[in-house]
């Protein structure tokens, strides 16, 4: 999976949960990996805002 800018600004911003909520990091990493290979995210933030 390449690892896209907005991925990286989804797991900067989730991060916190990792020391807040150490039950719910593996978790949420997990659907946050899913939600890359369904293409959620974006590859770029620019084609983003040429949409």
């Amino acid at each position: 999976m390449p690892i896209s800018r907005v991925w990286e600004q989804v797991m900067e911003r989730m991060r916190p949960i990792e020391a807040g909520v150490p039950e719910l990091w593996q978790f949420l990493q997990q659907l946050i990996e899913e939600c890359a290979v369904a293409g959620y995210f974006k590859t770029t933030l620019l084609e983003k805002s040429r949409q």
